[in-house]
């Protein structure tokens, strides 16, 4: 199961606790954040994945995108 979130930065990042937990609970938990515009202070590795908007090819490196199913969410402009 792989969990992707994106959003402008650590500020923005929601349900980072419930993740944490999952993630613990969960050994086939994969999660990759993606901060559009990270702050200076957050660190590429350590606080998030991906820099920048998320895309196809960002995608296709973390998922088998020929088989799965996919569910997504967020605001109309977002998708």
């Amino acid at each position: 199961m792989h969990f992707i979130h994106a959003c402008k930065n650590e500020a923005q990042r929601i349900g980072q606790r419930d993740l944490a937990i999952a993630h613990e609970k969960l050994p086939n938990l994969h999660l990759h954040l993606c901060f559009e515009q990270p702050d200076s202070s957050e660190q590429l590795g350590r606080d998030y994945d991906s820099a920048g908007l998320l895309n196809l090819k960002a995608l296709a490196a973390q998922l088998p995108l020929q088989d799965g199913v996919f569910y997504l969410c967020g605001p109309i402009g977002f998708m």
